[in-house]
């Protein structure tokens, strides 16, 4: 049953892949796209070390250009979501980091106003890309069964400061 629920996650996950942008001009900020070396393991590939898999960090950069703040508010959400993937995360974590996933979340929803959850779900979709990542997933969503959780009742005008980053003037996205 829960390879079908693995299955079925990552076919859905693969709903909202975006096609890949075929944009060769990364002005050498950018990592090398992995490829498939970067599906081999749950972990993939951060060939510069700054907490991003490479390809995750492609894909913000590539779909997201000259919104600072945007990207900012996706890598924050990315580096805490693969956190979900990682073999060696403790057992019994997974409500601290859902409620890390929430404010995230909110901090993106400050510089987009609507498309908000698609464009999370989109990145969810990009790094749970493989089969053996939807089960690491499917550990950690099997820890929150049964949670009720709530965001952190900031007001919209206050939920920046959930983000750990330093934010780019001017603060509105244009999406």
């Amino acid at each position: 049953m829960r390879s079908i629920k693995a299955l079925f996650l990552f076919m859905t996950f693969c709903l909202y892949t975006v096609a890949p942008v075929t944009n060769g001009d990364t002005g050498g900020v950018l990592p090398p796209d992995p490829g498939e070396a970067g599906k081999k393991t749950l972990i993939g590939i951060d060939s510069d070390g700054d907490g991003l898999r490479d390809d995750i960090q492609r894909y913000i950069y590539l779909n997201y250009p000259d919104q600072p703040n945007v990207q900012n508010a996706l890598r924050q959400r990315s580096i805490t979501f693969q956190k979900t993937l990682d073999p060696e995360r403790e057992v019994g974590t997974g409500r601290a980091l859902a409620n890390e996933i929430d404010l995230d979340l909110e901090c993106l929803s400050y510089f987009v106003d609507e498309g908000f959850y698609e464009m999370a779900m989109k990145l969810k979709a990009e790094i749970v890309n493989t089969y053996d990542r939807a089960q690491q997933y499917l550990t950690f969503d099997k820890e929150l069964s049964g949670g009720i959780f709530s965001g952190s009742k900031l007001p919209y005008a206050e939920r920046y400061k959930h983000c750990n980053f330093e934010l780019e003037l001017p603060v509105k996205a244009k999406y």
